[in-house]
């Protein structure tokens, strides 16, 4: 099994485990440290939050 970060690709042992998908620590850091006035990079997470979030009930 891989561990391939589901947001930037990233190969990292180190992830985690969120809804059945990986997150690497360094897209954790940044979903938790995004501004919600940072428009672009705060659609961008909740984008992929979202889509995972669904992946997740549907299956």
């Amino acid at each position: 099994m891989g561990f391939e970060c589901k947001i930037c690709g990233v190969d990292d042992k180190a992830s985690i485990n969120f809804l059945g998908k990986k997150i690497c620590k360094e897209c954790i850091s940044k979903i938790t440290n995004t501004e919600t006035d940072t428009v672009l990079d705060y659609e961008y997470y909740k984008a992929n939050i979202k889509e995972m979030w669904l992946d997740y009930i549907t299956n």
